[in-house]
């Protein structure tokens, strides 16, 4: 859906905008229509309900290889209503077409790092091209949100995520893309990471290295045992056993993917039996071993 086709609809949600005036107390309103969300609606945000946090699950700008960015587009992706979105990167190898560039991946990492001052939720799902999301070719430099120099400067340098879930399907998340996500928020307030893909064991050690996750309440990783080689998988677990059990302990904690060599004699000690009642897909073998240590579940 083009950038211009949202101006042709939006006296479609013109009678919701109306409604909307009329509800003073409105903390949340959550948008999950597949075009764009409707300029009425983020004018009547910004006028009658400017506490109202905004939740957009298919968040996407449609105007980013235009000379210019789309006003509007700009005006949304620095909203203070904006409060968590959901992006899904459906492109192959960064490209809409073999020949249209997306940028809606670094368009959302120069929000997250101050462009949308309220934004406290991300999550990237369906990024199944390119593992780190950062390594793909590019033949048109990104130039950044047009219009949006003097807004960027006036923004903190790091971002403030209080949630990031990443999902790059069927490939690993490398340490790269770690690194990049550390360089745009402060991982010392995050409180929810999820990681759905499979992790390297790279990433484990780079994770471990430089664990700045003090605030951390809810983890969800995908140990990916199946992938390494043989002759590493105890290091591969020592290293993941060594970075949960340096975690501040959690409220909940949830491991999927190959956990059959996961040592379990301290994690559920320093979590405590509260994490691990709300930890879920667990393997056999990794319940029993929980059930032994806490003498129930």
């Amino acid at each position: 859906m083009p950038a211009m086709a949202t101006y042709k609809t939006n006296d479609a949600w013109k009678p919701l905008a109306s409604l909307l005036k009329k509800l003073p107390a409105l903390m949340d309103l959550r948008y999950g229509f597949p075009g764009q969300f409707p300029p009425c609606l983020l004018e009547a945000l910004h006028k009658y309900l400017p506490r109202c946090r905004l939740h957009i699950n298919t968040f996407k700008l449609r105007s980013l290889n235009a000379p210019s960015t789309d006003p509007y587009e700009l005006m949304l992706a620095t909203s203070p209503s904006l409060t968590s979105i959901r992006v899904e990167c459906d492109m192959q190898h960064g490209y809409i077409t073999k020949h249209i560039p997306n940028f809606n991946y670094e368009a959302v990492q120069s929000m997250v790092g101050g462009l949308a001052p309220n934004l406290k939720e991300l999550q990237i799902f369906h990024a199944d091209w390119e593992a780190n999301l950062d390594s793909y070719l590019r033949s048109k430099a990104w130039r950044g949100l047009t219009s949006s120099d003097q807004i960027e400067s006036s923004r903190p340098v790091s971002g403030s995520l209080r949630c990031l879930e990443i999902d790059v399907g069927h490939a690993m998340i490398e340490p790269q893309l770690i690194e990049t996500w550390k360089a745009h928020t402060d991982f010392s307030i995050v409180e929810t990471l999820k990681l759905e893909s499979y992790i390297s064991q790279d990433t484990f050690a780079c994770l471990a290295a430089n664990s700045s996750l003090p605030s951390l309440k809810r983890l969800v990783l995908r140990l990916a045992g199946r992938y390494i080689d043989r002759r590493q998988t105890n290091e591969f677990f020592d290293i993941a056993r060594s970075f949960l059990c340096q975690l501040p302990p959690l409220e909940s904690l949830e491991l999927t993917g190959e956990l059959f060599s996961l040592d379990m004699n301290s994690i559920p000690g320093h979590h405590g039996a509260a994490s691990w009642r709300r930890l879920w897909k667990l393997d056999s073998s990794l319940l029993l071993g929980i059930k032994n240590h806490l003498g129930y579940l």
